[in-house]
């Protein structure tokens, strides 16, 4: 783990300790950037330390945040050579376990958060990093709230909100609503059990993972159903309507 100096007002300037959580600066509301002592590492870290470690963004563990990682195996993804461009080379952050790169940023964050000793925690999302905040809080056993603040006229209480992610044991399998007027419970639904199908077959809710709660005219869907990494195993999807 690489050692907090302080934190530093993107505004101001001014510094803040690192050693309990802190959200902006009190003076102006500015972000803060977290500023590492790195003068440990000098000489010490370097290309062959790395030789030989685990294929995953925790392999640069040195000049990252917290002593005990909460990892789903995030990071080191592939450089694809782009079919066009022959000079271009992309790298296909789909492969991270959320399916975006918001997992690293996300597993940085939550292990910092368990370090911490916090409980609950919340992120504003159009889903990715919705997604990202709901299995990493699952792993590390931390409430998890995603608010989506997009504006629709129908199903309005559902719409303003793609729902909050509840752990239960060590799988995402809630989703619920809340008011964006006074943050009051509308409505939640557990995923897991049985359903009657269109097509006969039967259907079984499970843990919540990939794109989440998606809000389109109106309707709410969910596909529920993710089996790596220790969830719950599904197959269905679901749509609610007002």
């Amino acid at each position: 783990m690489a050692k907090i100096a302080y934190l530093e007002c993107s505004k101001c300037g001014e510094h803040l300790s690192g050693a309990q959580p802190q959200t902006i600066c009190p003076k102006d509301g500015g972000s803060l950037y977290v500023r590492f002592d790195l003068s440990a590492l000098k000489g010490k870290f370097t290309p062959d330390s790395l030789r030989g470690r685990e294929a995953s963004m925790w392999r640069y563990r040195e000049v990252l945040p917290g002593d005990r990682p909460v990892s789903l195996g995030e990071g080191f993804t592939p450089m694809l050579p782009s079919r066009s461009n022959p000079n271009l080379w992309i790298k296909d952050e789909g492969l991270n376990p959320t399916g975006s790169f918001k997992a690293r940023g996300l597993c940085a964050a939550v292990t910092m958060a368990r370090e911490y000793g916090l409980k609950k925690l919340a992120v504003p999302s159009a889903g990715n990093a919705a997604s990202a905040l709901a299995a990493y809080c699952a792993a590390a056993g931390i409430e998890a709230r995603a608010l989506h603040l997009a504006k629709r006229n129908a199903l309005r209480a559902l719409s303003e909100l793609t729902g909050i992610f509840r752990r239960t044991q060590s799988d995402v399998v809630v989703v619920r609503g809340y008011s964006a007027e006074d943050g009051k419970i509308l409505w939640d639904f557990d995923t897991v059990r049985e359903f009657q199908t269109v097509n006969g077959v039967k259907g079984k809710g499970g843990s919540i993972d990939g794109p989440g709660v998606v809000v389109v005219n109106g309707m709410v869907f969910v596909n529920s159903g993710y089996s790596r990494f220790g969830g719950m195993p599904g197959n269905v999807l679901l749509a609610f309507a007002p």
